[in-house]
């Protein structure tokens, strides 16, 4: 299987209509391409999938194209490579800060280990994710009309509609919709220094306390979510029956404990037990959680919605399960 990917370095800072435009046209014709937003080296979006050469090439030709007529502003490099050093350092991306691309288009090949998938049925339930919330939300990509709320009340049915079940009642282990947002809050929160994690618990409260939100409100004539994301947990459950898919991948276990070093000690007590540990890698809702979440976070910097507001977005979804003590606040 061969995935190009189409980088197409603009400066994210200014309107880019012409060419984010053309960039939808070709994700609506096209259900095998999807499409993300990134920072290393420089600002851009990629699109990516199946292309067919000629179509890739046709594609390409058209952003150089409009690139060229409507040139963005340059910004800063030495800004640029200032604001993103800490997570480079953090990510083990330095070489993604050398060198910056402004105003062009570059073409990657991928051959194999598309994002480190271990087999093509990882890249299709991945590429099948990516097409349900494009269908939802591909008109609001780069306008930021859409609200953290907004998707709240989208995907809030789909995550209370997952079976719950108990995994380790001595361990206080469930499997729920609920809880892998439960999991990525707390997580934040243990990043934070105390002081910080108050005023974080303080502000979320308040808001949410504010706002009020009603589940149920209209959704603006957008399509259900609902459905879409229902489809993936039963392919996933399927792939998880079938061996092609545990609560690692795409990553292989010594990578995934590694990486998971850093997490809560909630998080890495999960892992410590080998008993816990085997129940939780072919456990159908939270592997269903983890390839879900990270596609809707991909989403979320392309609806413009600040990095921030993935965790108050947690933070809402958790208060609907837990309690107050649980999340962190006094």
């Amino acid at each position: 299987m061969i995935i190009y990917e189409l980088k197409c370095y603009v400066n994210e800072e200014e309107d880019n209509d012409e060419v984010y435009s053309y960039a939808k046209e070709v994700l609506k014709r096209n259900n095998d391409i999807s499409v993300y937003k990134s920072w290393e080296n420089g600002y851009h979006f990629t699109l990516f999938g199946t292309f067919l050469f000629e179509n890739v090439k046709d594609i390409y030709n058209q952003l150089s194209t409009l690139i060229r007529t409507n040139p963005s502003n340059e910004y800063s490099q030495d800004q640029f490579i200032q604001k993103y050093l800490p997570v480079a350092k953090i990510t083990n991306q330095l070489n993604a800060l050398e060198p910056i691309f402004q105003n062009v288009v570059n073409i990657n090949k991928v051959v194999r280990d598309y994002k480190q998938f271990q087999n093509d049925e990882q890249y299709e339930i991945y590429m099948y994710i990516n097409s349900v919330f494009d269908d939802v939300y591909m008109d609001y990509y780069w306008s930021k009309d859409i609200t953290v709320n907004d998707v709240f009340c989208d995907i809030f049915p789909f995550v209370s509609s997952l079976p719950e079940t108990t995994i380790s009642e001595e361990d206080d282990m469930y499997s729920s919709g609920y809880v892998s947002h439960l999991s990525h809050y707390l997580g934040f929160l243990h990043s934070l220094s105390e002081s910080n994690q108050q005023k974080i618990e303080q502000k979320f409260r308040e808001r949410a306390n504010t706002e009020n939100m009603i589940v149920d409100k209209p959704i603006n004539n957008r399509k259900e979510l609902s459905p879409g994301l229902m489809q993936s947990y039963e392919r996933i459950c399927t792939l998880v029956d079938t061996d092609k898919i545990n609560f690692y991948s795409p990553l292989e276990e010594a990578v995934f404990l590694e990486r998971n070093s850093e997490a809560s000690f909630r998080h890495r007590a999960v892992f410590e037990k080998q008993v816990l540990r085997e129940k939780v890698i072919k456990d159908k809702v939270l592997c269903t959680n983890r390839w879900i979440s990270n596609v809707l976070y991909e989403k979320l910097v392309l609806l413009g919605i600040p990095p921030i507001e993935k965790f108050y977005l947690n933070y809402l979804i958790s208060r609907k399960k837990y309690t107050d003590s649980l999340l962190g606040v006094e």
